[in-house]
This record gives C-alpha cells, sequence and structure tokens, in this order.
C-alpha cells in the first residue's frame, strides 16, 4: 500500500503565512479543504492554527466535520436542489447562483426551524458559478421580495482561475466591490460578505491593494501545495512539499524500450508512448490510477520518469538515475492539486503525519 506524508511542520507554517496576508488586507481567510474532502483530520490542523472558517464542497466531509467538531462548514459548491435538506443540516452558509436553489434552502431551512446563510455568487469573467453582472441587482431584489424566514442573504462572492483561468486585476476585483455598493445603494442592506476565491488571488494581494469592500478571501490551494494556479507560480514564501507520495517497488529489470510485437490499447485504453531508445532499466512501483492521477506526479529523484500506468501500478525508467534500486526501495514524487485530491479519497492510500522541521 502506497503512503502518503503530510509535513504538519510545513502546513502550519503555510497555514500562518497565509493568514498573515489575510489580515494586512483585512480580510477574513476561509481555508478551503475542496482537494482533501475525505480527511478531515486537516481541517483541524487548519483550525489549531488559527483559521476560523472552513470551506468544503462534499456534504460527506461536512457530516464527518459536524459529527466531531459539532462546526457547520461553508458549502463552496453550488447545491443540489434534490439535497436541500441535508445541505442546511450540515453547512453554515452557502455560495449560490440560482433563485430556485435558494428558495429551496429557504425552505429546508424553514423545516428545520434554522436559518440558512446565502452568498450570491457573481460570474465576473471567469465563466463558471455565478450571475452576470448585470443581472445582480434584479437577482438581489427578488430575493429580498420574497423574505423568506428561512434565508439570510450575507453577501456576494466570486471566483478567479477556476472555469476559464480568469487572472485578478483591479478592473475584475472592482466589479465585485462596485455591486456591493450597489445592492447597499439601491436596497439599503449592506453586504456584510464580499467573498473573493482562488489561490491565485494571494499573488495578486501582495502586489495591490484590495477594494475595502472586499473582506473574506477562500484559499486552498496555496496553503495546502505552496503553488499559485492558474499562473502556476511556486510561491517563494510557502512549502510546496507539505504532501508526498510514497511508494515501494515490486520490480527492477532490464528491459527493451519497445514491445516485441504489434501494441494496442493498455488495460487503461490508452495507447503508451513508444520510442525505441534501446534497453532501459524499468522498475514498477505500487501506485497506480485507483490510488491517484499518474500522470500527474513527479518523482522526487531526477533521471526517473514515469513511463505508464494501470489500475495498481505504474511502469518507471530509472535508468538515467543509476541508484542500483531493488525491490523493496521507496521512491517518493510530488503532487498537485488533482493528484492530491484522488490520493486523499483512494481507500489504498495509508496517510501518515509526519513533523520533519526541515
Amino acid at each position: 500500500m502506497a503512503q502518503l506524508l503530510i509535513d504538519t511542520h510545513k502546513l502550519r507554517h503555510n497555514i500562518k503565512y497565509v493568514l498573515e496576508i489575510a489580515d494586512q488586507a483585512q480580510t477574513e481567510l476561509v481555508g478551503v479543504l475542496k482537494g482533501v474532502n475525505s480527511f478531515p483530520t486537516l481541517f483541524e490542523l487548519f483550525k489549531e492554527n488559527g483559521i476560523r472558517r472552513i470551506g468544503v464542497s462534499r456534504m460527506e466531509t461536512a457530516r464527518k466535520i459536524k459529527e466531531k467538531t459539532g462546526i457547520k462548514p461553508i458549502s463552496i459548491a453550488l447545491p443540489q436542489i434534490s439535497m436541500a435538506d441535508e445541505i442546511v443540516a450540515l453547512f453554515s452558509s452557502s455560495l449560490n447562483s440560482e433563485i430556485d436553489t435558494i428558495f429551496a434552502l429557504g425552505e429546508a431551512a424553514s423545516r428545520q426551524s434554522i436559518v440558512h446563510d446565502i452568498i450570491l455568487m457573481v460570474d465576473v469573467g471567469d465563466l463558471r458559478e455565478g450571475v452576470l453582472p448585470d443581472d445582480v441587482l434584479k437577482t438581489v431584489g427578488q430575493i429580498l421580495d420574497r423574505n423568506h424566514p428561512g434565508l439570510a442573504l450575507k453577501g456576494i462572492g466570486a471566483n478567479w482561475g477556476c472555469g476559464c483561468g480568469l487572472i485578478p486585476d483591479g478592473k475584475n476585483i472592482q466589479v465585485l466591490a462596485g455591486l456591493a455598493n450597489d445592492i447597499e445603494n439601491r436596497f439599503g442592506l449592506p453586504a456584510q460578505t464580499v467573498s473573493i476565491g482562488g489561490s491565485l488571488l494571494l499573488d495578486w494581494m501582495e502586489n495591490n491593494r484590495l477594494p475595502r469592500r472586499i473582506n473574506q478571501i477562500r484559499v486552498g490551494e496555496a496553503i495546502l501545495l505552496g503553488n499559485i494556479p492558474t499562473i502556476n507560480k511556486p510561491h517563494p514564501g510557502l512549502f510546496q512539499d507539505v504532501f508526498r507520495l510514497r511508494g515501494e517497488l515490486l520490480e527492477i529489470k532490464e528491459k527493451p524500450s519497445c514491445p516485441s510485437g504489434r501494441a494496442g490499447f493498455n488495460a487503461l485504453g490508452k495507447k503508451t508512448p513508444i520510442k525505441d531508445i534501446g534497453i532501459r532499466q524499468r522498475a514498477i512501483v505500487n501506485i497506480g490510477v485507483t490510488d491517484t492521477d499518474v500522470s500527474e506526479i513527479q518523482p522526487l529523484k531526477r533521471g526517473v520518469q514515469v513511463v505508464c500506468s494501470n489500475s495498481d501500478c505504474a511502469i518507471l525508467d530509472v535508468t538515467d538515475e543509476m541508484a542500483g534500486y531493488k525491490p523493496g526501495d521507496v521512491l517518493e514524487f510530488s503532487l498537485n492539486y488533482s493528484s492530491l485530491s484522488l490520493c486523499l479519497m483512494s481507500p489504498f492510500i495509508r496517510i501518515k503525519l509526519t513533523n520533519d522541521h526541515v
């Protein structure tokens, strides 16, 4: 069984670094655990190190958090109407863009004698979730006219870098701040929360000043992986190796780089790239697609290359590393957001907390 190592010392550093950026911008930090839904122990590490509000996208994670701590996190995924009762029971608030869904949540909240908080999402150009800016006042008016006892419209929000990879700039960020002012002027209702999302925003915030109306930022990948997505830039103040995937070598043999006959599709229905480069030192490691996205992991040893994979193992070329590997030896791999997410959802990965202080 492969191992996922989580360095708690480095994770604490990343949390505190991002918290400091948020504090300097006078914004509340929502720690996003969207990529690590099946391992809510990370929720405890977030809370222990100063993150007071947590955003998750799966009800199973919210249920585990609530059962263990009594705390209801924020739903950062668009809710399903069919799951309205479960959503209001497990989440304190949710990000929304559809009127019918919002009112379904209100009905569910009323049945449970609670009030569910709503953040109306605005699409400022990333073309993922959200109403278009020109429709925001109309949508807010519809919500307020209903005056539903199970709903509280707390504010508005937007995402960058999540759909089409929209990069923040002064213009598209100001759209959200301006809409918060328009809502207050039109309806006399202050937007208590003006929320921006995406680790990409950290890079922008360190070089620019946020509008005063923006008071919340949702961050996940930068904390977990030390990376600024969309521009794919490792942040110099953050650790990129909080998580490491460790696999055991199962076979080491010299083999030809080309099959001896005609090659078709492999066990995953894919064509393996084939180039005749002679006899190579091949290794098999116990990491397959039921563990993670093998195409998105990177060997930490230079000279090691992933050739292909199947359900439970991957084939490596270790010729250029020349380390004299033998079965039972261990190799480590770095991960990106997608491969980390799949690792933490796999029942076949053993998770180990470490504290390397490196």
